[in-house]
C-alpha cells in the first residue's frame, strides 16, 4: 500500500500541525500596532487590520513578508509558519513582534 507510510505517521504524530488553528488580529492605529505582541501558535493566522483613515503598512524587518499598502478597513492574512521572521514594523517607530515561541505572560479573562 502506497499511502502506509504517511498513515503511520499521522497515527503516531509525527506530522505535527495544530489540529485548531486560531486568528489573531493586530490593528495598525496610525502610531503603531494594537496589540504590539501577539503569541500565536504555528499554523495560526494574523490578520493585520488597519482601522485609520489612512493607507498604511506593516512588515518583516528583514523585508520577508509584507502587507502591502492596507486601504482603510482593509485586512492582510498571514499565515504563521516555523522560522518566519517575527518582528514587524510599520516602516516607522511602529514595531511589534510575533513571539511562537513562548506562551503570553497572562491568559486574557483570567484576573
Amino acid at each position: 500500500m502506497r499511502y502506509s507510510g504517511l498513515v503511520a505517521a499521522l497515527a503516531c504524530g509525527v506530522v505535527a500541525a495544530p489540529l485548531f488553528a486560531a486568528d489573531h488580529t493586530v490593528t495598525l492605529t496610525g502610531g503603531g500596532f494594537f496589540p504590539d505582541r501577539i503569541h500565536p501558535q504555528i499554523g495560526d493566522t494574523v490578520i493585520f487590520v488597519n482601522r485609520t483613515d489612512e493607507v498604511l503598512s506593516a512588515a518583516a524587518t528583514d523585508g520577508s513578508w509584507q502587507t502591502g499598502s492596507l486601504q482603510p478597513d482593509q485586512e492582510y492574512r498571514l499565515p504563521i509558519a516555523q522560522g518566519m521572521t517575527q518582528s514587524f514594523s510599520d516602516g516607522g517607530e511602529g514595531t511589534g513582534f510575533i513571539d511562537y515561541n513562548n506562551p503570553a505572560d497572562v491568559a486574557l479573562g483570567s484576573n
